[in-house]
């Protein structure tokens, strides 16, 4: 005869935030993270809407004093940055990759293996990686059994608030052994061996009005690629132009900046600028490809172009990362 333990369920009080155990949790991972000396991974998994990044910077407010927008990232790009910038910190270290819709599909790229490898040679250098994912299902039994916890979300409450299970490792790993897969339906199935049930409502704080500008300018990217990749004959932006026709971005800057100083690109027929943003027309693509790829600008970017920002990108970028924040 099965035995279930009783559900744990943390105190919440109306008017606050997230329950009193959600504290708790914070405080434990951040003492484990500096008396081990060591990272701790989380995935919060659940539907879109059910509030995974509200409850991942309700975490980055109650970890830390001074939250900061950059450490939370939507593409590859800009999560390599987040880390980078993590291990430089000389404070709290918190990481928050939101969207990063790892499946099962996509498990053995040559991204995810690069990253599976960083975060092995990485573990002392004291990072709290929040990750947001609609299903833990992508995540194989190696990474599992290397995961610290999994919350698991349901609810799209509006009125109420949304509650959430903490699972532990040593109860995924179990669940894995019984169930022999581990999915969002799998951990609801056995939230009886969650550490406790927990509650949240919609984060509000410091970090909200810049999270929701981030996020914005995350759709605008989304689906300015999804144009760049299906509207031939249309202009797209230096960073389509990249991701189409793949080489250096650095280097096709340097391409665009020469057509423009030797006139070669000009403006309103081969480029426009619109705002801190480039668009190529579709002569201004074959110019650039011509002139990128016979090398004609490796003579550098002018130092009139540099010093006056006349006509130029921002000279001062060394990756795509700005360009997709733009």
């Amino acid at each position: 005869m099965a035995i279930f333990m009783k559900l744990l369920k943390a105190p919440f009080r109306e008017g606050q935030p997230y329950d009193r155990m959600f504290s708790r949790f914070i405080s434990s991972a951040k003492y484990i993270i500096k008396h081990d000396n060591r990272d701790f991974m989380l995935v919060c998994v659940g539907d879109v809407g059910t509030g995974k990044s509200s409850l991942s910077l309700h975490a980055y407010d109650e970890y830390t004093a001074n939250p900061d927008i950059n450490a939370v990232a939507f593409r590859k790009e800009e999560l390599a940055g987040a880390i980078k910038r993590a291990v430089e910190a000389t404070g709290d270290r918190f990481l928050i990759y939101d969207e990063a819709n790892v499946t099962g599909r996509n498990s053995l790229t040559k991204w995810n293996k690069e990253l599976s490898e960083l975060y092995k040679q990485i573990r002392g250098a004291n990072i709290f990686h929040w990750w947001n994912n609609p299903n833990i299902e992508g995540f194989d039994k190696e990474m599992i059994q290397r995961l610290d916890a999994v919350i698991l979300i349901r609810d799209k409450w509006t009125d109420w608030a949304r509650r959430y299970y903490y699972f532990k490792r040593e109860a995924l790993i179990e669940i894995l052994s019984k169930e022999k897969n581990i999915r969002n339906d799998t951990l609801y199935k056995n939230k009886h061996k969650a550490l406790y049930m927990g509650r949240f409502k919609k984060y509000d704080g410091v970090l909200w009005a810049a999270y929701e500008r981030l996020k914005e300018r995350r759709i605008k990217d989304v689906v300015a690629d999804f144009a760049d990749k299906w509207t031939k004959g249309e202009e797209i932006s230096l960073y389509g132009y990249q991701k189409r026709h793949g080489g250096d971005f650095k280097t096709i800057k340097r391409a665009f900046q020469w057509g423009i100083d030797k006139e070669q690109l000009l403006e309103g027929e081969d480029y426009r600028k619109a705002g801190s943003s480039t668009y190529l027309s579709p002569s201004g693509v074959e110019k650039v490809r011509k002139i990128h790829s016979e090398g004609l600008y490796k003579g550098g970017v002018s130092d009139n172009a540099v010093k006056s920002g006349h006509n130029s990108i921002n000279a001062r970028t060394e990756d795509p990362q700005t360009e997709i924040l733009k």
